[in-house]
């Protein structure tokens, strides 16, 4: 054990109080221990520090809900970072393979690329959303241009893959790469539409202004021609656990689902006591089971038929988990053919998703 995870581990030992809050919404720690101080005592004695850490969404809930600050996450990430230097399983296999796979690609120049402008700002949709549908990324991205006609578009991967699964060095040098050409291309600031692009740029993008892409609509507009009318479906909306700390987020959300006129409701937990959907840290790769029996318990924490989130992963978790889901960007670019579909994704498969980033990527030429 390194002196990192070791720093952790004791310094959750002399904090935790064993109240167990953490527990009731965590879909590891009952998975392993009774307890998390009980949990904290076996890694602390070496045992099940892989198996426990690749089963950790690193979602923030336990934190949040921690009433003495016990930096419970913290163990499960230095781990994973742990396990990235040394040859293991969990670093060979388990996930890990599928996800060097996807980044490799990811950072490819045959998936990447931005509009020819040089612009101050710029719209970056992430990789999850450009592979359910680069339609829909340019649709939102049009809309965008028409309000600023010096808005650019930079289709790029931020690496949190690769961070999550443990292997700091290589994000900080495929970020470092993402960075350089923000830079070469002039940009000061972009609009982001994932959650987990969002963080990575606000805690990394050193110089990079980051706005979400809900707050910009909720500033600026959304399509006239999107209103949501005529059905009687009752939706939930999930927040997704990455920005469950911006609360200037979750409120524009809201605003923009007003100005559609969606009627949705809240989750029990919602905001900053939100609940992962069980994609978090590529759980869904390192530890399925664990993490579709998270999809089913958050998917069936509402009666609502149908969920709403702004998330792409979210989404598809739902929509795993057993309920009808969409993407708000859907109900504002995508609503006559959400409609068909009683207002549920249909999820790609996984060559479609290339082909979309691909196409994403091709479309540039035409900016």
């Amino acid at each position: 054990m390194n002196k990192e995870s070791s720093y952790y581990i004791e310094k959750c030992l002399n904090s935790c109080v064993d109240c167990k809050k953490c527990m009731k919404n965590c879909p590891m720690i009952e998975n392993y221990s009774s307890s998390p101080k009980s949990l904290l005592k076996r890694l602390a004695e070496g045992e099940l520090m892989e198996s426990a850490a690749y089963a950790c969404c690193q979602c923030g809930y336990c934190e949040a809900v921690c009433p003495t600050n016990t930096p419970l996450m913290g163990v499960f990430t230095s781990i994973r970072s742990e396990v990235q230097n040394k040859k293991s399983f969990f670093s060979i296999g388990k996930g890990s393979l599928a996800v060097g796979f996807h980044q490799r690609n990811s950072f490819s120049s045959f998936f990447t690329g931005a509009s020819k402008i040089k612009s101050k700002k710029a719209f970056f949709p992430g990789c999850s959303l450009l592979s359910y549908s680069e339609e829909i990324v340019y649709k939102t991205y049009k809309h965008m241009k028409n309000i600023d006609p010096e808005m650019g578009l930079k289709i790029y991967c931020c690496g949190k893959p690769t961070l999550d699964m443990g292997k700091n060095s290589k994000f900080e040098e495929r970020f470092k790469s993402v960075m350089q050409s923000m830079k070469d291309q002039g940009t000061q600031e972009l609009i982001v539409a994932c959650a987990n692009c969002y963080e990575v740029f606000k805690k990394y993008g050193d110089g990079i202004v980051v706005t979400s892409l809900w707050e910009w609509l909720r500033d600026n507009g959304v399509p006239k021609k999107c209103n949501y009318r005529g059905n009687n479906l009752k939706f939930a909306l999930h927040d997704p656990c990455p920005i469950r700390k911006r609360n200037e987020i979750h409120e524009a959300v809201r605003e923009v689902l007003e100005d559609i006129e969606l009627p949705f409701e809240e989750f029990e937990y919602n905001r900053d006591k939100t609940l992962c959907c069980g994609a978090g840290a590529m759980v869904k790769l390192t530890e399925t089971k664990l993490a579709l029996k998270q999809m089913e318990k958050r998917a069936n924490q509402t009666e609502c038929s149908h969920i709403v989130t702004y998330c792409e992963s979210c989404v598809e978790s739902m929509i795993d988990g057993g309920k009808p889901a969409v993407h708000i960007l859907d109900l504002l670019f995508n609503s006559e053919n959400i409609k068909k579909r009683n207002y549920e994704q249909l999820i790609p498969k996984t060559s479609e998703r290339w082909k979309n980033r691909r196409r994403g990527v091709q479309r540039l030429k035409e900016l």
